[in-house]
């Protein structure tokens, strides 16, 4: 199956299970079962009200985080889609949703979910930029390394782009500085981890090199005045092994013996 055949059916309301509800002042649950390939598992939905009218969802499968490995993800991702639905419908104050993902993968499906519900329900996607420099959403950014939100309404120019589906290079941004030396410029890079964003800097940056190493930090809240040095660029391949020839292998059994 194609990846993009394989994403319409993630989200074809057709497979969408149906759930049903608790709702509190300022938590809302929804809960149903979905098949896979061991049988009908639990669905758990958690809509939790972050500020006045911003909600963060999270969803577990069978009592996990984990979505793939059991079969069923159609159903599941269709299912939080129309979950999202009804619960706009039960809370109609919402202006704002969020969710988190760790995996490089999950967050892959949910920029293309979250584009997909803003785009049925009139909203828009809030930009990556938008997102990790506004201060309303730190408390989002700090549950994961992948966040994602969408607003109430149409797009405003300067965010029509991040309307389309991105799926290139999936990094977390990390901002590195440090508190021993405050000459030390703050700088921002892309990286799969905050080890690979330190490392990066302390190698490539001019700046930190002979810095204190236990001096500097890294951290995902945004620095403002942060030198933008891109993303990591991926570690070279490793060479294939010299194949030895017939007479090194008699060398090296003779020695082996």
């Amino acid at each position: 199956m194609r990846a993009t055949e394989f994403l319409l059916e993630l989200f074809d309301p057709k497979l969408a299970m149906p759930l049903q509800w608790e709702v509190n002042s300022n938590v809302v649950y929804a809960y149903g079962q979905v098949k896979t390939k061991h049988g009908d598992v639990s669905i758990d939905i958690t809509f939790a009200e972050m500020d006045k009218g911003s909600w963060n969802i999270e969803f577990m499968v069978g009592g996990s985080f984990e979505v793939t490995g059991g079969g069923g993800t159609s159903q599941v991702f269709a299912t939080v889609i129309s979950g999202v639905k009804k619960f706009l419908t039960k809370v109609p104050a919402v202006h704002t949703i969020t969710f988190t993902a760790e995996e490089k993968s999950r967050a892959k499906v949910y920029d293309t979910m979250s584009k997909r519900v803003a785009r049925d329900i009139g909203w828009h996607v809030v930009p990556h930029d938008d997102l990790m420099n506004d201060p309303k959403y730190g408390l989002v950014r700090s549950h994961g390394s992948f966040a994602f939100a969408i607003e109430k309404g149409q797009a405003p120019a300067h965010r029509q782009a991040a309307q389309k589906p991105q799926h290139g290079k999936w990094m977390t941004t990390f901002y590195v500085y440090s508190r021993e030396d405050e000459n030390l410029p703050h700088i921002k890079v892309r990286a799969n981890s905050s080890m690979e964003a330190e490392r990066h800097v302390l190698k490539t940056v001019p700046d930190y090199k002979g810095a204190d190493i236990m001096g500097v930090f890294v951290t995902r809240e945004p620095i403002p005045d942060a030198r933008d040095i891109g993303e990591v660029p991926p570690a070279p391949p490793k060479p294939a092994p010299r194949v030895l020839t017939p007479l090194e292998q008699e060398l090296h059994r003779r020695l082996s013996t």
